[in-house]
């Protein structure tokens, strides 16, 4: 590797035209993103989710991939403040003017539904819930992601547990195997 980035240089592309590079983490703690500031354009990866990841041909492929949730909705914040006209990702179509603003609530309201889902099914739960049984409440949910993918879920699903469990609003049932959380 010659050259490596973590956020905040510039790459001029000629000398009235930079890209900047962003850290965007809640995908991954080392996410970038380029930001072309005179065409109003972000080129932002995997960094922005909606309600999952579509097929080329329409229709879900797989769940949300985020992890760290604050980090997650910190970077929908920044992507919100950026002057954006244009938004080029990973795995959705390009997106202009109020697509990219309905894209980021969308991301947001996935979060929000997580976090619903979860204490509403722990609610309803006697002695806690286990991973699986938390990623198939969600996934049924959202409603649309292929079944046979609802295991990827377990990434966001664990960062919200995590996220609560830090928040003293769950905790792991002591002794349980497998793993199974509570409400506190």
């Amino acid at each position: 590797m010659d050259l490596a980035f973590s956020g905040g240089e510039k790459i001029r592309l000629s000398d009235d035209w930079m890209l900047e590079v962003l850290h965007v983490p809640g995908h991954s703690h080392g996410h970038l993103a380029l930001y072309d500031r005179k065409h109003c354009a972000a080129f932002a990866g995997d960094a922005i989710h909606g309600r999952g990841c579509p097929k080329a041909e329409g229709g879900m492929s797989i769940p949300v991939t985020y992890y760290y949730v604050d980090l997650y909705l910190s970077t929908l914040r920044y992507f919100e403040s950026l002057d954006l006209d244009v938004l080029h990702s990973g795995h959705w179509p390009t997106m202009r003017g109020e697509e990219i603003r309905d894209f980021i609530a969308e991301s947001r309201q996935t979060v929000d539904l997580f976090d619903r889902v979860i204490l509403g099914s722990l609610v309803k739960s006697l002695g806690g819930l286990t991973m699986k049984e938390l990623i198939d409440a969600v996934s049924n949910a959202v409603g649309d992601w292929p079944k046979e993918t609802w295991h990827l879920a377990m990434f966001p699903v664990k960062g919200h547990m995590d996220r609560l469990e830090a928040q003293d609003k769950v905790r792991v049932v002591p002794g349980s195997s497998p793993v199974r959380w509570q409400l506190v």
